[in-house]
């Protein structure tokens, strides 16, 4: 298992080689650094107690006063229970198959919401996110999900994600808070964000300076041998 230094690195590289630079690079790291704990936690862990497992996915009161439906019919903490029981795959393939699992993550058949879990930096989840992104990589993510917590395989979803979601823009901008809400839907953890982004800046704008280098040695290499040619 690669260390979280292995991470952070190529993370950074792989965010270089597609673009990402200055400001939206450095945000970029930061946030990841805080979706994953320091870059330790890529696999979601769905190990729930019955009590939080009802509280998270159970019914939940409505602004009009009327009770919402429970994911999947949980709506009781004997039900919450009985599912807890089974364990970690059980409460998966409850919370994120059945009914709403087609419907929102495009969980076709029995044993998907266990197998298509979050992984990697942003955790993507579901059968649809998998096939999306084992096109847009060319990487068979539907049938190896576990690919996704490889160190590059997961930092070029995450580049995807922040670029799709216009996060490098407002990064770009300096609009570091649009940034997070693109991310997260809120601003929660913002503050250790930024933490690590000033912490981390001089690291990162290192190896973006060296990356930059090893470019133009490159290319001055390969105009040398045109010449030579």
């Amino acid at each position: 298992m690669p260390t979280p230094q292995q991470y952070l690195d190529a993370t950074i590289k792989v965010g270089l080689e597609n673009g990402l630079k200055g400001d939206s690079l450095i945000q970029f790291i930061a946030n990841l650094q805080h979706e994953t704990g320091g870059f330790t936690r890529f696999k979601e862990s769905t190990s729930y107690r019955a009590e939080r497992l009802l509280e998270i996915f159970g019914p939940k009161r409505l602004k009009d006063g009327t009770m919402s439906k429970g994911r999947n019919g949980l709506n009781s903490l004997s039900m919450a229970k009985a599912i807890c029981l089974k364990g970690s795959a059980a409460i998966a393939e409850h919370i994120y198959g059945g009914d709403w699992g087609k419907k929102n993550l495009g969980n076709l058949f029995p044993g998907d919401g266990a197998k298509y879990i979050g992984r990697g930096p942003i955790q993507i989840t579901g059968r649809s996110n998998y096939t999306t992104y084992s096109n847009i990589l060319g990487v068979d993510l539907v049938n190896n999900p576990d690919l996704a917590l490889d160190p590059v395989i997961g930092a070029r979803i995450a580049v995807d994600f922040w670029k799709r979601k216009g996060c490098d823009t407002a990064a770009g901008l300096k609009d570091f808070i649009k940034a997070r809400k693109l991310v997260n839907g809120g601003t929660l953890g913002y503050d250790e964000i930024q933490h690590y982004a000033t912490t981390k800046s001089e690291y990162i704008s290192n190896s973006e300076l060296e990356y930059r280098l090893a470019q133009r040695l490159d290319s001055k290499q390969e105009d040398k041998n045109e010449e030579a040619v």
